[in-house]
């Protein structure tokens, strides 16, 4: 059971963040603020679901990790947008742990998918890239300070 769950949470997972990624164009919109919210309320207990499946079914290890990361991942998210509040996206400090437990969870999200089928492994793949592609393209552009280069 954890494969077929893991592959829609992938799924949906990939296609909330390129919705954010592509609302964010507009950071003053209400709609990014409901799409976030919805995003971590949706994903938080499926990430848990998810650790719960792994445990009864015994499966392989490396979906625990995976899910862990996406936790961690949706955790900080979380804890720096909505009780923070903290600009934690121009802060590297910050922003590596956030970047590697995304990186982490999407790699496990098409891999772990891949392994049982090849078209679902590349799909998940192809909408990681479509992610990757949409951040880079909305993403805010920083201003330069007067007088650099």
């Amino acid at each position: 059971m954890i494969h077929p769950f893991l592959s829609v949470v992938a799924l949906c997972n990939s296609a909330f963040l390129i919705a954010i990624f592509v609302v964010r164009k507009n950071p003053a919109s209400p709609l990014l603020r409901k799409i976030g919210k919805t995003y971590l309320v949706l994903f938080i207990p499926a990430g848990i679901a998810g650790i719960v499946i792994v445990l009864v079914e015994h499966a392989d290890p490396s979906y625990l990790i995976s899910l862990a990361a996406f936790l961690a991942y949706l955790g900080l998210e979380a804890l720096f947008d909505y009780v923070l509040k903290v600009d934690f996206r121009s802060n590297w400090k910050l922003v590596v742990p956030y970047l590697v437990l995304y990186y982490v969870y999407n790699y496990g999200f098409f891999v772990m998918p891949w392994k049982q089928d090849l078209v679902l492994g590349i799909i998940l793949l192809s909408l990681f890239i479509a992610q990757l592609v949409t951040n880079a393209i909305t993403h805010p552009r920083s201003k330069k300070k007067p007088g650099t280069a």
